[in-house]
């Protein structure tokens, strides 16, 4: 039971790095606890804390708007239940992305608190943050 509940979590995760890839913010946004008041996510490249659906669209969408991501991908999940209906995951993403000026990579690391709602694990928190090595 473990094992299957933990690959739901990860299909979440690895979910985030598809749709970005896709650039199909709908796909994005169908990842996280919308109609949860207590839903926020502090993206990589701002501290500011989002904390409504509105705000966290307008973002998806600016992001996407400004850039292609070429490559997206998930790596090292690490999860840890809470209880039934809450659990953390950890992980990387590598990105590649595009724009007119510029081709680049990032890798940023993702702390997550997802919450189960029927069968499916959706994001009610994520952290995301370069990762610094060293």
């Amino acid at each position: 039971m473990k094992t299957e509940t933990e690959n739901l979590i990860k299909a979440t995760m690895q979910g985030f790095a598809e749709a970005w890839r896709a650039g199909d913010v709908d796909k994005v946004m169908k990842l996280w606890d919308l109609q949860n008041p207590e839903m926020t996510y502090v993206p990589v490249d701002n501290n500011e804390l989002i904390r409504d659906p509105k705000a966290l669209k307008a973002y998806f969408d600016s992001e996407l708007n400004g850039f292609t991501v070429t490559s997206a991908e998930m790596l090292e999940p690490v999860i840890r239940m809470v209880n039934d209906e809450y659990a953390y995951g950890f992980c990387l993403y590598q990105w590649a992305f595009e724009s007119a000026t510029v081709t680049g990579t990032l890798r940023s690391r993702a702390t997550c608190l997802l919450r189960k709602q029927g069968q499916r694990w959706y994001y009610l928190h994520m952290h995301e943050s370069v990762e610094v090595k060293g």
